[in-house]
């Protein structure tokens, strides 16, 4: 093989590595799913920075027995930008006693994290 025939491969294969590597560093752009809070189907969008204040929010529990011990409870979901900061969060409890029912040990959690966010284990 002469010598310029052999530069010119090497050339035209370095041209291609580069190309490819610039192809590849575009592709996560072109993969990633858009991220948004508005229930558009199945994306959401976020405002850069900001505040949400949802107010007072009522939870009905169900589900409870006192005869097997069966606790009530109930689902409620928020959905929260990556990386948002939750802060000033107030929690009331409230329980009317009528037919005898009352609250022991309420508890929240975060169904992904496992994280508990009130505990009042032993109060009620």
């Amino acid at each position: 093989m002469s010598p310029l025939r052999s530069r010119m491969n090497n050339r035209s294969k370095s041209l291609f590595l580069a190309t490819l590597m610039v192809m590849f560093s575009f592709s996560p752009m072109l993969t990633a799913p858009f991220v948004s809070a508005e229930e558009t189907g199945r994306f959401a969008s976020w405002p850069l920075m900001g505040s949400n204040d949802t107010g007072w929010v009522q939870l009905d529990v169900t589900g409870a027995d006192p005869m097997n011990g069966t606790g009530a409870y109930v689902d409620f979901e928020l959905q929260l930008p990556p990386g948002a900061e939750v802060s000033n969060v107030s929690v009331g409890l409230m329980a009317d006693g009528a037919n005898g029912i009352s609250m022991d040990e309420p508890m929240m959690h975060s169904m992904y994290s496992s994280d508990v966010l009130f505990d009042w284990g032993g109060y009620g």
